[in-house]
Order: structure tokens, then C-alpha cells, then sequence
């Protein structure tokens, strides 16, 4: 629908919601559910009749006519409703039929074809039509406000006043639009259909910045549980220089201004899908988390991705058929060149909100007649080439290119190990007393958390850069990465080799997420609730799984099992859906084990693990395993 229709249809439904209100008490409470907002009931009709002026406010900002001329147009099309054959409105469908939202559209759509449109066609015709039987038929003595408006009296200049002429036809993009009836001009018909997408293509660049600046900030250092827990004004307040906050103020502007421009239109228009509860409530102040800021393909972070995409598919989309047309016009072939996303500036963008009105005020002609009111047209074949001349040559296309953030724990899968095992080989475990000595350096929870951040960015770099397995890791760290001076454990720098990553990454992450279960916290953050279901008792009536997994650890060296079933966890069963939860966990490691060419389970293991244990029971069995060893051990040294 157009905006025109669509206030058209808004303000009708609210007429029928307001006389409901006033005259019909038993409707109040069946109302009330329509209404999200906390209203009383008897302030109901006036809730409606606020939504009812703000409807004839958009209406009158549609066709550029006066808030007068806006209520006189909804007569003219309820007089149609009335007037026009029934027939004529096949198809709109009854309120039974009207449940479903493809129904409801389908009724629009009809209703607008019947009995908008044709108004709308003939606007200044049927308005001017109505005023005159509306001059004709009031009493000059009752009614002398309405016809100084219309100039059907004489007006001394001493009571003429400036309020007079909000009851004109202003110059707007609306009302040139609304006048733009020929399709001569195609250029100037496309870009005013596509404006409002348009005008928010201004904003990519301090989009994209914002952008790369997260990219910079939390590739691969942040974790997904992190991002969700900062809000943007935690992050306003950790920058201490204000010039960096004004920036940063500036660019989450040009966000939440583009986002109110064509957040609509997302669902139609961007290739990237973006869930319907962000598009409804996202609002884009202090207290959003700051992922919804981050660039990912999922979760919160598709909103700037999705609203990038669109822009520069709306900018792009518009300069080829506007190049297709000059083609046409002037038979010569134009030069099309391409700039990154990332290189883009305001000079490469139609940047024109500014100047626009200027602009097509210098190609109207406006006139005005006593008695007649004004005469308002527009010089076409000058605007467009003007239009062409200011704002569309030598503009170019976009390369969409948007920086991905990779979240800490999503370089945790059996591909990224995989790939490290093939590119930096050989992978060796480190020895007893280094992992002791290592452990015992750091000490605490936190500074084995802040080693394990550094060691998961060594990670990600060498699953897609690869390396030499024999180079020292203080080498790589000083050389390659520059972070020598923050890495935690001076220990691991003096053992380890590239060779050892994995070994380092498996020694922090147990011991960290064992000193996690044994406080009664989460080990595996952010992992979906269907794989944290608890193991069964004999008490509950089903199997024994606590039991029997006790009894298959009695005969097994537990550290190489726990060690493995951990990196299962975080590399495969992460990333598994939830149809898979009720697999057999043995079964899944083993084909886990299978697929990415790692040693297999003893014959003993396979032959004794619980078969009743599912993958959704993965982190329970896990944290059994660890509560069972460190009990173990207790008896062991007590």
C-alpha cells in the first residue's frame, strides 16, 4: 500500500474503534484486548481519537494537502464505500474470513483497488469538486473562517494572518509525488518510489565504521554470554575520552536513524533474515545489549548486518536502472566502477536530504488565483536532470563486504581443531609436570580464564593460517601476535611449541571448568538448555545412570576420558541441533572420534559406558565424571 492508502485504512479503522468506544459499553472490554498499552476504560475513546488525529496527521503528510482537506478526502471515500456497487468489492471477504493475515492483506488490497485508488487518481479534481458544494451549501454569516480560507469574502490585510496558510497545498515530496502521474520520466518515478529507503543510504559509512570497530575490539576475544551482559551504556561509560564518545554517539545515530527509515522493509527486501522479535523490539538506546551492535549471521548481531545489506542493495539497485535509462536516453555505454563497503564516503552516497526541497522548489511553479485558491506544477524533464546532474553521476556501486565477529567459544568445533591437527602437526601432549607447573602458576580461576582468552586467539589464527609445530610459542607470541607482555603464564611460553596448542587449550579448559563444577557453577556458557538434562537415579524410578557410570569409571585412567568427553563437548556437541539430543552419547564420540581421523576409544570403554546415556545428558555426565575423580583422589592422599 501506499502511504496515502495505508492512513487512509488506519484512520477508517480507528473511526469504526472510537464510535465503538463512545456508544457501545458492552465492546469496552473486548477492546481492551486489542490495546497493548495500560489504558482505562474510560479513557478509551480518547486513546482512540489521539491514534485517529495522528492518522489524518500522516494522510495529510501523504498527499501534502491541509489536515482540512485530509479529513475531507476520508469523506470522499466513505461516500464511494457507500455509493459504489457492493459487486465492485467482490473479494474483500467477511470477518470470518478475515482471521488469517493473508486474508487481511488480500482485504487491503481490494478495498484499496475499489475505492481508494480511484479518489486518490483524481485527487485535487474531487477535492476541489467538494469544497465548492461545501462553499455553496454553509451560510456565509455561520461559517465567515471558512470562507476567508477560501477567499470567498474580502479580507482586509489588517486580519489576514500567517495561520491562514497551513490550509494550502505545501511542496513536498508527498505532494510531487502525488502529482507525478506519467511515467515519461522514470528516473525521477524510481527515485521517488524507493526515497525513504533512499534517503537512509546516507548512513552506511557510520554504519560500517561502528562495524569494524567491534570487529577490531571482539573478533575472537569475546564470548557470546559477554555481549549479551554489556549494554551499550556500559560500553559509552568504560570510554574515558569524549571525543571517542562523541563518535561513538554519532554512529549509533546514524544506526538508529536508518534502522526507523526501513526497519519495514526488512523482512521484504534485505537477503538476510532477520527474526521477527528484533525487528519489533529492538530499540536502540542505552540499555540494549551490545551484541545486537556486533556483526554475526546470527542472533541479535544480524540487525546491522541485515540493515547494511539492504542499504547497499537499495543504492546499488537504483544506480544500475538509472544507468540502464541514460542508456537508453543518451546511447552511451556509462562507466560503472566499484568501491568497498568499507572504503565507502559521504561523496560516494546520494546524499541529498539536505537539498532535495530546494531543489524542487526551484522547479515549481506556483501561482495563486483570488477566489481559486493556488495553481501548483512542476517542470518534470528539468528536475530529473537536474536530479541526474546532483546526485547520480559519477556515483558508484557498493562491494557489500561486512566483517563477521567470531565469538570466543564459536572457534570451539571439531573443524577448527581438525584443520590445526592438519596444518600445524605434529599435536603432543605435554607432560605431567608441565601442565602441573603451568596450573600452579596461574593459581586462580581468573588468571587461568584470561590465559585461556590468549591461547583461543593463538587458536583462531593458526586453524586458518597454520604454522610450524616445532616454533616456540614465546617466538609466535612476540613476533606474530605482539601480546608477549599480556600472556598469562610465563610457564607455558618456556615449554610450549606450536606443537603443544592443543595440549595448552585442553589442560587451561579442564582445569578451568573443574574448578567451575566443584564452586556449583556453569562450566560450558552459552550451551543450549536441551544438552544440560540431568542423569537418572534409582530413585526416580528409571535407570540407574548415576550408578552404572560409577561403576565403568572404577576401571578406566579418568584424566584421558574427562579430557576427551570435554573437548566432545565443546567442539561437537555445541554445535548439534536439537533433534540430535537423544542420540547415544557413546555412540556420537565414537562417531565423532571417527570423523576427524582421531585415536579411538579403547574396546573396554565401548563395551562398558552406559548405553542409556544420551547427548543431552553430555554436561551431566561430565560434571558426574568430575565430582566422582575429585572424591577419588580425596581417598587416594586421606
Amino acid at each position: 500500500l501506499s502511504p496515502a492508502a495505508c492512513a487512509i485504512i488506519r484512520a477508517l479503522i480507528h473511526c469504526s474503534l472510537v464510535w465503538t468506544s463512545c456508544n457501545n459499553e458492552t465492546a469496552t472490554e473486548g477492546l481492551l484486548d486489542l490495546i497493548y498499552s495500560q489504558v482505562r476504560p474510560r479513557e478509551m475513546s480518547k486513546f482512540f481519537w489521539q491514534h485517529l488525529e495522528h492518522d489524518i496527521n500522516l494522510l495529510s503528510c501523504a498527499t501534502g494537502k491541509s489536515k482540512d482537506e485530509a479529513c475531507l478526502l476520508l469523506h470522499l471515500v466513505l461516500r464511494d464505500v457507500v455509493l459504489k456497487n457492493p459487486a465492485q468489492s467482490s473479494g474483500m471477504g467477511t470477518y470470518s474470513t478475515l482471521l488469517a493475515k493473508e486474508a487481511r492483506e488480500k482485504w487491503e488490497k481490494c478495498f484499496n483497488d475499489a475505492y481508494i485508488q480511484p479518489t486518490l487518481r483524481q485527487l485535487d479534481t474531487s477535492l476541489h469538486e467538494a469544497t465548492q458544494l461545501l462553499l455553496n451549501d454553509k451560510k456565509e454569516d455561520r461559517d465567515r473562517l471558512f470562507y476567508m480560507v477560501y477567499e470567498r469574502v474580502s479580507v482586509s490585510p489588517n486580519t489576514i494572518l500567517p495561520h491562514l496558510w497551513s490550509y494550502r497545498s505545501r511542496i513536498t515530496l508527498e505532494h510531487l509525488s502525488q502529482t507525478l502521474k506519467t511515467w515519461e520520466y522514470p528516473i525521477l518515478n524510481e527515485f521517488l518510489k524507493e526515497e525513504p529507503i533512499l534517503r537512509a543510504t546516507q548512513y552506511i559509512p557510520g554504519i560500517v565504521q561502528l562495524q569494524q570497530q567491534f570487529y577490531d575490539l571482539y573478533h575472537r576475544r569475546l564470548d557470546k554470554t559477554e555481549a549479551a551482559q554489556i549494554t551499550v551504556g556500559d560500553f559509552v561509560r568504560g570510554l574515558k575520552i569524549e571525543h571517542k564518545k562523541r563518535l561513538f554517539c554519532k554512529k549509533m545515530n546514524c544506526v538508529k536513524t536508518a534502522w526507523t527509515l526501513v526497519k519495514d522493509k526488512l523482512p521484504e527486501y534485505a537477503r538476510v533474515h532477520v527474526p521477527p522479535k528484533y525487528l519489533q523490539k529492538t530499540t536502540w538506546d542505552d540499555s540494549l545489549p551490545l551484541s545486537y551492535l556486533i556483526p554475526t549471521l546470527t542472533g541479535p548481531g544480524v540487525c546491522t548486518v541485515a540493515l547494511v545489506d539492504l542499504l547497499v542493495g537499495a543504492h546499488n539497485d537504483f544506480m544500475e536502472k538509472c544507468h540502464s535509462e541514460l542508456k537508453k536516453k543518451q546511447k552511451t555505454e556509462w562507466r560503472k566502477h566499484k568501491i568497498p563497503v568499507s572504503h565507502i564516503q559521504q561523496c560516494h552516497l546520494l546524499d541529498y536530504e539536505h537539498h532535495l526541497l530546494s531543489i524542487v522548489l526551484s522547479h515549481c511553479h506556483y501561482s495563486l488565483h483570488h477566489g481559486k485558491g493556488q495553481d501548483v506544477t512542476y517542470d518534470y524533464p528539468a528536475l530529473e536532470k537536474h536530479l541526474v546532474d546532483r546526485f547520480i553521476h559519477g556515483k558508484p556501486l557498493i562491494q557489500l563486504e561486512i566483517p563477521q565477529v567470531v565469538y570466543r567459544k564459536d572457534v570451539y568445533s571439531a573443524m577448527t581443531f581438525a584443520n590445526i591437527r592438519k596444518k600445524v602437526k605434529p599435536q603432543v601432549k605435554l607432560g605431567n609436570r608441565e601442565q602441573k607447573d603451568i596450573i600452579n602458576e596461574l593459581r586462580t580461576t581468573q588468571n587461568i580464564r584470561d590465559c585461556l582468552d590468549d591461547v583461543e586467539i593463538i587458536i583462531g589464527f593458526l586453524s586458518s593460517g597454520g604454522g610450524d609445530a616445532n616454533i616456540e610459542l614465546r617466538k609466535y607470541v612476540k613476533r606474530a601476535l605482539k601480546m608477549e607482555d599480556r600472556f598469562k603464564s610465563k610457564k607455558a611460553l618456556e615449554y610450549c611449541h606450536l606443537g603443544h596448542i592443543l595440549s595448552l587449550w585442553e589442560t587451561l579448559s579442564v582445569q578451568m571448568s573443574k574448578n567451575l563444577t566443584l564452586a556449583q557453577q556453569e562450566p560450558f556458557d552459552s550451551l543450549h538448555e536441551i544438552f544440560l538434562q540431568p542423569l537418572q537415579t534409582k530413585d526416580e524410578g528409571g535407570e540407574d545412570q548415576i550408578g552404572e557410570l560409577n561403576r565403568f569409571l572404577r576401571g578406566i585412567d579418568l584424566s584421558p576420558f574427562l579430557n576427551l568427553l570435554y573437548e566432545f563437548i565443546e567442539t561437537s556437541v555445541r554445535h548439534l541441533d536439537s533433534q540430535n539430543k537423544d542420540w547415544p552419547l557413546l555412540d556420537t564420540l565414537e562417531a565423532h572420534l571417527d570423523q576427524y581421523g582421531l585415536d579411538p576409544l579403547l574396546p573396554d570403554i565401548g563395551k562398558r559406558f552406559p548405553k542409556s546415556i544420551t547427548v543431552s545428558q553430555a554436561v551431566a555426565t561430565w560434571k558426574a565424571i568430575v565430582s566422582y575423580q575429585q572424591h577419588y583422589e580425596r581417598e587416594i592422599y586421606f
